[in-house]
């Protein structure tokens, strides 16, 4: 097994987790922070699309199924009003996608066969292929939007962490931030521009 450097594009700030301090400020604008947010550091174990699919979010299920892999971490993160993102909903939101997504590969299939055929017979490509290329494409717009990282995903990312979660590491899209953030917690905190990756 190799090794090799991966270099990030900005300086990556590592810091050991058990210390880590948040400013009181919005990662994202800057105003004072009024909000808690959560980053959960994922432990390795296996992620379900939606939250009730995963036997262990169950509390009955929790009692009698060990979990072989540390359990996660979160991160306590302070937001304003504006970016405070609120769970309820959204996971719906992308499964209802998701399902919708399938229907609408089938009906861009069929408008497939239907252009085939078209073209086949040299006849126009009637309307029906032509709804369901618009409906694919409005599928696809519909789930880009339900599927990108919010704002705060997009303003702190978790970019990696060591064995054990001991150390993490974060991307900040605000310098102003990173170095608040370094500030914040100058004992635990450094920034790094490469790390060595196993293949």
């Amino acid at each position: 097994m190799g090794q090799k450097k991966e270099y990030f594009r900005k300086p990556v700030v590592r810091v050991e987790t058990a210390r880590i301090r948040f400013p009181r400020v919005c990662p994202v604008c800057g105003k004072t922070a009024s909000h808690t947010a959560k980053i959960q550091v994922v432990s390795g174990r296996k992620e379900y699309l939606v939250r009730s699919w995963d036997p262990y979010y169950s509390r009955y299920a929790r009692r009698s199924m060990q979990s072989t892999s540390a359990p996660a971490k979160i991160l306590p993160i302070y937001v304003c009003d504006d970016h405070q993102f609120l769970d309820a909903g959204h996971e719906r939101y992308r499964t209802f996608c998701i399902v919708i997504d399938g229907f609408a590969m089938a009906f861009m299939f069929f408008a497939l066969i239907f252009v085939g055929d078209a073209l086949w017979r040299g006849k126009p490509i009637g309307f029906i292929p032509i709804g369901f290329t618009i409906f694919f494409a409005a599928c696809m717009i519909a789930s880009y939007f339900a599927f990108r990282p919010n704002a705060l995903e997009r303003a702190v990312r978790l970019v990696g962490f060591d064995a054990g979660i001991q150390n993490v590491l974060f991307l900040f899209e605000n310098d102003w931030y990173r170095d608040e953030f370094v500030r914040e917690n100058a004992m635990t905190a450094g920034l790094i521009s490469w790390i060595i990756k196993n293949d």
